[in-house]
Parts: C-alpha cells; structure tokens; sequence
C-alpha cells in the first residue's frame, strides 16, 4: 500500500523526469503503478487470511485464533486496498486532467 500511495506523490513532487516530459504524465502514468500495488496487496491479504483458516475445512485452533485476532485489520486493509485500486484507475485514466485542473504548475 505504501508504494501505491508513495507513486503518485513522487510523480508530482520529484524532478526526475527525463527532459522534454510533462509532469502531468508521469502523475498519470503513476496510476498503473498504484493500481498494480493495491492488486498485489489484496492479494497477498487473501492468501495471508486463506493460510490461517479456509471456510470448509478443518483449521488448526491456534491459527483460527489469530484470524480472529486480527480479522477487522485484514477487512480495513482490503476495504483500503479497493479504495486504492480505484483511485489509481482513476489516476491512470485521467491523471493528466487532474493535474491540469487542479494545479497551477502543470
């Protein structure tokens, strides 16, 4: 998640870009690195939940406690990783525009 959220922020404040590039690509093209990011990390929450307990069959005690324990951070993760997905689809989409829109120094 934090390499999702940090790409878009390093494409707008960062001056490494190769000359001649806008800045107002890069923030878009941050997007698919966003999306990428949120897409790895529900997938690995998937499997770090799935490894401790799978509905439908038989769990070890110790690893459906520590589902339990930890049950609401897996959902507030994945609830944020969606979010993040979307956002850097809408970054990668429109990120140009945005930038356009919203900021002096596009």
């Amino acid at each position: 998640m934090i390499i999702g959220i940090t790409a878009p922020v390093a494409a707008l404040a960062l001056e490494w870009m190769p000359i001649g590039e806008k800045r107002t690509i890069w923030f878009q093209r941050s997007g698919a690195v966003t999306t990428l990011f949120s897409f790895l990390g529900a997938a690995l929450a998937v499997v770090t939940s799935g490894r401790l307990y799978t509905p439908g069959s038989y769990g070890q005690l110790d690893k459906i406690e520590v589902l339990k324990e930890f049950k609401t951070q897996f959902i507030w993760a994945e609830i944020g990783l969606i979010v993040l997905s979307v956002l850097g689809t809408i970054i990668w989409g429109y990120g140009d525009l945005i930038v356009r829109q919203f900021l002096i120094y596009a």
